[in-house]
């Protein structure tokens, strides 16, 4: 119960940071306006459609290994996207895995 508390608590701050900071970071750094950032939505969303293939390949795990994965998942690509991001092209692979984990 616990670890499942601080999973909780965690994915709720990681969740709350991310949408706090991204249209901002978007428009600052990577010059994104809004028409792109309309497109940005598919990527950050695929993982939610692609989850029973994703689930299907963690089955054979228990859950606190698969939760690790979901929170490795997240945290490389919180990092790649804070600080390896320098283009869209390079955000976009680093958002589809935060979204993975975060979905998972």
């Amino acid at each position: 119960m616990t670890l499942l508390l601080v999973t909780v608590a965690f994915m709720s701050a990681a969740w709350t940071v991310f949408n706090a900071l991204l249209p901002d970071f978007l428009h600052n750094q990577l010059g994104v306006e809004g028409d792109i950032r309309g497109m940005l939505e598919f990527p950050r969303e695929l993982p939610g459609f692609l989850m029973v293939v994703t689930l299907g390949l963690l089955a054979g795990l228990p859950k606190s290994r698969a939760l690790v994965v979901a929170f490795a998942f997240s945290i490389v690509g919180l990092v790649g996207m804070g600080y390896l991001a320098t283009s869209v092209a390079v955000f976009i692979p680093f958002m589809f895995l935060w979204s993975t984990g975060s979905h998972i």
